[in-house]
């Protein structure tokens, strides 16, 4: 991570209670199988339990979380939640 020390942060700039957090997750088209759904996240699992997976994520500052597909729901709704004021208040949607 780069220090900015002359880049206000989000709560500095008017937004006290923006708290967002980085995340990756893996996403297949709406009408995959849920059997081919269930295998990818059984393996999905099983890398993110790799030691080695684990350390070189670690190196760049990632922590394996290995949900499942239902509490990345929750975490997706949560994060749309918390961006949707400040979305609708940019203007940044294009309609």
């Amino acid at each position: 991570m780069v220090p900015l020390p002359d880049v206000p942060t989000v709560r500095e700039q008017g937004y006290p209670n923006m708290e967002l957090f980085g995340w990756n997750g893996f996403f297949a088209p709406a009408k995959t199988p849920p059997a081919v759904v269930a295998a990818i996240q059984v393996e999905m699992a099983k890398a993110a339990r790799d030691p080695e997976v684990k350390r070189r994520l670690a190196e760049v500052g990632a922590e394996v979380i290995g949900s499942t597909q239902e509490e990345l729901a929750v975490v997706l709704r949560d994060q749309v939640a918390k961006v949707r004021p400040l979305v609708e208040e940019l203007k940044l949607v294009v309609q």
